[in-house]
């Protein structure tokens, strides 16, 4: 049994989202980093934990909550879900999503200095997405959440007894209800072990989100990617 703990330093973040009415209006196409100055970069904290009975076979639970919120004064009309917020207003905005994950992989493919497997799971991804005047007289939220089949592929190579290098790449097809569209998640890292049980991790994740939302009355859509650095300790127990 093992555990990964660390952080994640995130940047690029590009995010588009567009709420309206369920049968009236569609809402205002908004960027969320250029119309509403949510931040382009943040850091959060994420745990991976994992039971391996043997080479072939690994269960994974994983989490992670990535939290951004702005205040900005607004240079148009925005139209949000059921709410208008005029053009001059100053806005707080937030936009969190909260992901846990669990998974089973296999190693088809084991080799003394590699393995190639293929992951199946569910992907439980949380939404929350609301803008609101500063005196909280207009305000509206989109809070959705739904689980989702994920299937991946990874593999991982050691370049010696104590590093190696590992990667995934999974994709989510999400058609739920009130929820539908896809999702990818890329990670590939270098791993480094320090003493007997415990190890150092460094590499990248990619993130990409295109979904429908259909929840209480609200109709949208939202393009959400980003990508950034991982660090974290790995322990064996």
């Amino acid at each position: 049994m093992g555990l990964h703990i660390g952080g994640l330093d995130l940047a690029d973040f590009d995010t588009k989202i567009q709420v309206g009415q369920e049968g009236g209006s569609p809402g205002t196409p908004i960027d969320l980093e250029s119309d509403l100055a949510l931040g382009e970069s943040t850091n959060t904290i994420r745990a991976d934990l994992w039971y391996q009975p043997s080479r072939r076979h690994r269960f994974e639970l994983s989490w992670y909550d990535i939290s951004r919120r702005s205040t900005d004064q607004i240079d148009q009309d925005i139209e949000f879900g059921g709410q208008t917020f005029p053009v001059n207003m100053t806005v707080h905005t937030v936009f969190d999503t909260e992901i846990y994950r669990i998974s089973y992989r296999y190693n088809f493919l084991v080799a003394e200095r590699w393995q190639v497997g293929a992951s199946v799971g569910i992907h439980q991804v949380d939404l929350v997405a609301s803008i609101s005047t500063t005196d909280g007289s207009i305000q509206e939220q989109l809070d959705t959440d739904a689980p989702a089949p994920l299937f991946g592929i990874h593999g991982a190579y050691a370049i010696t007894p104590s590093c190696r290098m590992v990667g995934s790449v999974e994709l989510l097809d999400v058609q739920v209800s009130g929820l539908g569209g896809f999702i990818n998640d890329n990670r590939l890292a270098l791993e480094f072990d320090l003493f007997e049980h415990v190890g150092l991790g460094i590499g990248w994740n990619g993130f990409l989100a295109d979904v429908d939302v259909n929840e209480a009355g609200l109709s949208g859509k939202a393009e959400y990617k980003y990508s950034g650095w991982m660090f974290y300790l790995r322990g064996l127990f």
